[in-house]
């Protein structure tokens, strides 16, 4: 990585009525990345964060420490944003709707594909879908794997695969829709369930949340987010 690489930093501002987040507007910008910029911020992170980041570790630190690497950036052209607030009072007009300070959404690769310097707006329910969309979702069938997987001696495992037991799950919330209980001579001791309940915790804790965590800060979401909110969404002329 010896000559300079182009990058696109994604701004993002919220604005919200009654602590309800409404819309997301983004703002992408360019920035370029020297090679003296790589080698001193891999150090700095690798140093004070105890982590090994190799020289073809980029897309790696752009996703993990976003923030860091942008200040060892030279600042875009247009680093004040505090003209999207601006802009935003004066599209509320005389409601209560406020705006949220400009935030680093995160860094990716240059790609022709997002118009730079342009300000988009979604809604909250555009953005919710489209965060839908590029997340893991619980299933019965990824749940009873990570049992056998961490918890081979559970009681209802082997009810759980033969179907003596069977589940299902609305959202992140799982449910034992049936149970064969000519299969248990004694019946079922309550703490077994309560164990499937901790279980399926552990399971969309681990497998589901903080998956789709980390996919929100991935550099391929965050080029198909700028480009949704673009697409998908409104673009704001600066001359309102």
């Amino acid at each position: 990585m010896k000559q300079a690489m182009k990058l696109i930093a994604l701004f993002r501002v919220f604005s919200f009525s009654n602590n309800a987040i409404k819309q997301a507007y983004f703002y992408p910008v360019a920035i370029e990345f020297s090679h003296k910029d790589f080698v001193a911020v891999r150090h700095d992170i690798n140093f004070l964060h105890d982590r090994n980041y190799n020289p073809s570790s980029m897309e790696e630190m752009c996703r993990d420490y976003p923030k860091k690497v942008f200040g060892h950036c030279p600042p875009p052209a247009c680093d004040d944003f505090y003209f999207i607030n601006t802009l935003h009072k004066r599209l509320a007009g005389d409601t209560d709707e406020g705006c949220s300070y400009s935030e680093l959404e995160g860094l990716f690769p240059y790609s022709d594909k997002i118009e730079l310097d342009t300000l988009s707006r979604i809604t909250k329910a555009q953005l919710d879908s489209f965060y839908k969309n590029h997340s893991e979702s619980p299933s019965v069938e990824d749940f009873i794997s990570f049992i056998n997987e961490h918890y081979k001696g559970y009681e209802l495992l082997d009810h759980l695969r033969n179907g003596t037991i069977t589940l299902k799950h609305l959202e992140e919330q799982v449910y034992v829709s049936n149970i064969d209980f000519s299969q248990f001579e004694l019946g079922i001791d309550p703490r077994t369930i309560n164990k499937l309940h901790a279980y399926w915790e552990q399971y969309v804790n681990k497998n589901v949340r903080t998956a789709n965590s980390a996919a929100k800060k991935c550099p391929d979401v965050l080029s198909k987010l700028a480009e949704f909110s673009q697409t998908e969404g409104e673009i704001i002329p600066f001359e309102l």
